[in-house]
């Protein structure tokens, strides 16, 4: 019999006709647990259609109302994906239904003390340090990274969404000139106006888009912000049309757009604040934030992609399936 696990998550669920995410990394996490457990899922709901399906056998969301039956009918294991208002929330009132803390993980893909004092200035660091330490002190901690901001002593695990299919197929690029992508949230904490701002600055032809955005918007010529639905399948073809992908987050754990970008030979340049994401794969470029260095960067890149795919050829890519089997075996011990 499978053993259960409770998953506290702040994304919305999509739930007609299966459960959809608009997270890939949710329904990642999920079906590494759902392998050798029955999961039940609290979340939030969504009433617009999303992308991801979460191919997990027996998912189960709790609603507020059977919350209380089913934790006291189940010897609670818990599993937080990223700490949130929400989530905190959430584990406060199951704390208190239960009246004695909870075993198991929170499982943190990002630096949110960064990220808050980015959003909020110092109050947002203040902020996230209260939940902090209300959520480690229930808690124990799987991480992406070993460079996040007051992580000690975490279970490490590499994120991944590649397979062997990424590996094949693999299209040479245009390199007449620069064609950037980016690929994420268009929020400040992302570094994206930033960059916006230095190719505004810089004296060459080029094309840049940036996906994520709520609206399609031409910046100038050059530059575009576009609004589209990501899978996979897109995904792949948006970074085989593209010559170099550029990461300008201020703060980052372990993104997975850097194994993605690297598996198509596209190399990736990255700036100073998170020059930790690079670690020792071969094809990832470290800038400094500005025009100068920037433009200096991607010419060498279009002039020695040769040499850079060669080198490239050379990297170890975590899989999604070497990901899944890191966290199943945390979660099972």
């Amino acid at each position: 019999m499978r053993k259960e696990l409770h998953v506290l998550t702040n994304d919305r669920i999509y739930m007609k006709r299966g459960f959809y995410t608009s997270n890939n990394d949710l329904a990642n996490i999920l079906s590494s647990c759902g392998k050798s457990h029955k999961i039940n899922l609290i979340c939030r709901k969504s009433y617009n259609s999303l992308n991801y399906k979460i191919n997990v056998p027996n998912l189960n969301i709790i609603k507020d109302s059977l919350l209380s039956e089913n934790l006291y009918s189940n010897k609670t294991k818990l599993l937080m994906i990223s700490i949130t208002p929400f989530n905190v929330l959430k584990m406060i009132n199951i704390n208190f239904i239960l009246k004695t803390k909870i075993r198991g993980y929170v499982y943190l893909r990002s630096d949110g003390f960064k990220e808050y004092q980015s959003k909020l200035g110092i109050i947002g660091y203040y902020l996230y340090y209260f939940m902090f330490k209300i959520v480690t002190n229930n808690l124990k901690i799987i991480a992406c990274s070993n460079k996040l901001s007051k992580v000690k002593n975490a279970r490490l695990v590499s994120p991944s969404e590649i397979d062997k299919t990424w590996l094949s197929n693999i299209k040479n690029p245009n390199l007449k000139k620069p064609k950037l992508l980016y690929i994420g949230r268009i929020r400040k904490e992302k570094g994206i106006f930033s960059l916006i701002s230095l190719l505004k600055k810089v004296k060459f032809q080029f094309n840049f888009i940036a996906i994520g955005g709520n609206q399609n918007r031409k910046i100038t010529d050059k530059i575009f912000i576009l609004k589209e639905i990501i899978n996979f399948k897109s995904l792949k073809k948006k970074i085989d049309r593209s010559n170099i992908f550029i990461l300008p987050s201020y703060t980052e754990g372990s993104p997975k757009v850097i194994l993605e970008s690297l598996a198509r030979f596209r190399p990736v340049i990255i700036f100073d604040e998170i020059k930790h994401v690079k670690k020792n794969y071969y094809g990832v470029f470290v800038c400094k934030r500005n025009a100068t260095h920037l433009y200096t960067t991607i010419r060498y890149i279009l002039k020695n992609y040769s040499k850079i795919k060669k080198n490239m050829k050379k990297n170890k890519l975590i899989l999604k399936s070497d990901f899944q089997l890191q966290f199943a075996r945390i979660i099972n011990g």
